[in-house]
C-alpha cells in the first residue's frame, strides 16, 4: 500500500518506501536508528525524527504490529500532532505545536 501513498503523494519524499535494504545499503547509521526508534522509540520520538531524518510528517501503516511502539509514543509526544488516520494509516505533523 505504500506505492498507492507513492502516486497519491508525488511531491513528497518517502525514508523507507520500498524496501529497507536499500535504505539500510545507503546509509547504515541511520538504518540503525530507524529500525530502534520504531521498535523501542524515545520518549521524544517528533524531535529524533525532525533531526535525525528533517522530517515534518511521519505516514506509517497502522494495523502493523511492529510499528505499534513508535505510534503509541508519537501520540503521547507533544511535538506530534495527529493529522489523519484510516484502517491502514496514520498521519502526524511534527514540531507543529
Amino acid at each position: 500500500t505504500t506505492g498507492e501513498m507513492m502516486l497519491a503523494l508525488p511531491g513528497r519524499r518517502f525514508m523507507v518506501g520500498l524496501d529497507p535494504y536499500f535504505f539500510y545499503r545507503g546509509d547504515p547509521a541511520r538504518y540503525r536508528l530507524w529500525f530502534d526508534l520504531v521498535r523501542r522509540p524515545p520518549p521524544n520520538p517528533a524531535l529524533v525524527i525532525q533531526e535525525a531524518f528533517a522530517s515534518r510528517y511521519v505516514l506509517c501503516e497502522s494495523p502493523l504490529e511492529e510499528y505499534q511502539p513508535l505510534l503509541r509514543a508519537l501520540l503521547r509526544d507533544p511535538g506530534a500532532t495527529l493529522k489523519g488516520r484510516s484502517r491502514l494509516w496514520m498521519l502526524f505533523e511534527l514540531g507543529a505545536r
